[in-house]
């Protein structure tokens, strides 16, 4: 059995149908199709311009997994003000190896 600490992201799942149609995440191009994703290295690296959606992504698979969007770990979390994205509400399961 693996311990924690030894698992990895391998995958998530968007269901974009719980996010409202105004929300401004429908105009972000790099993210609004994304439906799955797979992650087959246990080290990924998001690119992008500024507002392409990569703190978005992040925070939104933070959340998913039990985490805080303004960092911390699973143990201890802190909370400055509910700046992230209501993407977390598309309910997104994470996939772990």
């Amino acid at each position: 059995m693996l311990e924690p600490y030894e698992l990895y992201l391998t995958g998530l799942t968007i269901k974009w149908d719980k996010i409202e149609r105004r929300s401004y995440l429908w105009e972000i191009a790099a993210i609004n199709s994304i439906y799955e994703l797979t992650f087959k290295s246990p080290v990924t690296f998001f690119v992008g311009e500024n507002g392409s959606g990569k703190s978005t992504l992040l925070e939104t698979i933070a959340v998913a997994y039990g985490f805080s969007p303004d960092g911390s770990t699973l143990n201890y979390s802190f909370s400055t003000y509910g700046s992230h994205s209501e993407l977390h509400n598309a309910k997104v399961p994470v996939k772990l190896c």
